[in-house]
């Protein structure tokens, strides 16, 4: 994991988030993909999983959370400062790190707003039914780096 991750083959890719009623793209949300190269196409909770076995989700959602900023920055630089881009991350994650230290230091390295990113949770199957899970926060600077 930590070689897929510093040799950039964990890929983020883009699927847009269109109005249908004028096809206007509004955002973007990022897909995780890896090719490993002797498995082949590793599902997306499975890369999540293998970043939790090999104790790299830190390392893992602040890959995907500068990916997200740098496609900000870059639709931002090419007159496109209104878009959104959502990451979706597992419940699971969030009590493994400080999620939102990561990605307020992310979005400020980026000198991006924090109202242009959306944090997605995920459904995961192991823990749908456990009705103890409650509501998540995350507190993020309303507006920090616009």
């Amino acid at each position: 994991m930590s070689k897929a991750l510093a040799g950039f083959a964990i890929l983020v890719w883009c699927q847009p988030r269109v109005i249908l009623a004028d096809r206007s793209i509004v955002g973007d949300e990022l897909l995780i993909r890896w090719k490993h190269e002797r498995h082949g196409w590793i599902s997306p909770p499975d890369i999540v999983a293998a970043a939790r076995s090999t104790h790299q989700s830190e390392a893992f959602t602040l890959h995907i959370a500068a990916e997200a900023c740098r496609l900000i920055r870059d639709l931002r630089n090419r007159g496109n400062g209104d878009v959104i881009v959502a990451v979706n991350v597992s419940p699971q994650e969030l009590g493994l790190h400080p999620l939102a230290g990561c990605v307020a230091e992310t979005l400020a390295a980026f000198d991006v707003s924090p109202a242009c990113l959306e944090i997605e949770i995920t459904e995961d199957p192991a823990i749908a039914g456990n009705a103890a899970i409650g509501e998540v926060q995350l507190s993020l600077p309303s507006d920090s780096a616009s």
